[in-house]
């Protein structure tokens, strides 16, 4: 009966970031009500880095189901001086929540970020969403420090944040789900090796800006390089101690673990 057909057009509840890597425990922890991943939408901070090192998958909930979505209803752009193409990604539904599943081609590194959601997304009834939809977020893995004047780069901050909190894990006092970079549920060596191998990576100003974020080593780099900022960069906190410390523990590291932690990277 065409009497009966709603028109009332599906809403977007939630846009959330998650990775394939977390375990279901950090999952839940930073997502009570689905256990998928860290809401992008509503957050007490909306100009927050989101520090995590393997984020591949980006969540969006509807208010109803939604005929099949596609890779054409959904678009991740980057910011336009570092380039990166996000157009390879990949799409399921989750019928029971209402959640689209965007699958990325690779983990998310330093970026400012746009997502897009396309008016081509309808309910069953044929009626679509009221709008396209917006919505931002910035990448840096590592900048786990949140002050404002130590956000948007990774320094020995950030270094000593994590080495300070290690052997932290899920409902330990000190445990924070920003500094578990690869949620695992536990602070350890490998989340201080992760902010070790980011050391001076930023993200740029602004579209024309020449600050790119650099640094970045390849999976299999041991031990990993470190790319100096450029040329006038300003201080974000001076090396010392603690990186020749943790340089220490990293070298102790028997060739098995250091392979392991190469497998680790995203």
């Amino acid at each position: 009966d065409l009497d009966e057909l709603d028109d009332v057009p599906p809403q977007i509840v939630s846009v959330k970031v998650g990775s394939t890597r977390w375990t279901q425990t950090f999952r839940n922890l930073v997502d009570p009500d689905d256990g998928l991943g860290y809401p992008i939408t509503d957050r007490s901070d909306p100009e927050e880095t989101l520090t995590w090192i393997d984020i591949d998958r980006i969540y969006v909930a509807f208010s109803e189901d939604v005929e099949t979505v596609s890779v054409n209803d959904f678009i991740l752009t980057g910011d336009p001086f570092l380039n990166v193409d996000y157009s390879n990604i990949a799409v399921h539904y989750l019928s029971d929540l209402y959640t689209a599943v965007i699958e990325l081609p690779t983990c998310l590194g330093p970026d400012r970020l746009a997502f897009t959601v396309r008016d081509t997304v309808v309910d069953p009834d044929g009626t679509p969403l009221e709008a396209v939809s917006y919505f931002e977020f910035s990448m840096l893995p590592g900048d786990v420090n949140q002050a404002q004047s130590q956000r948007g780069f990774v320094n020995i901050v950030d270094l000593y944040d994590v080495r300070s909190r290690q052997f932290q894990s899920i409902g330990d006092p000190l445990y924070l789900v920003t500094h578990d970079l690869d949620g695992n549920g536990s602070i350890n060596i490998v989340d201080t090796y992760q902010v070790r191998r980011r050391l001076f990576t930023f993200l740029p100003q602004d579209a024309s800006s020449p600050l790119a974020a650099i640094g970045q080593e390849s999976a299999g780099d041991w031990p990993p390089t470190l790319t100096a900022a450029p040329e006038g960069t300003p201080p974000r906190g001076e090396p010392n101690s603690h990186i020749a410390a943790i340089d220490a523990s990293l070298e102790e590291l028997t060739l098995p673990a250091k392979k392991r932690l190469s497998a680790w990277l995203c």
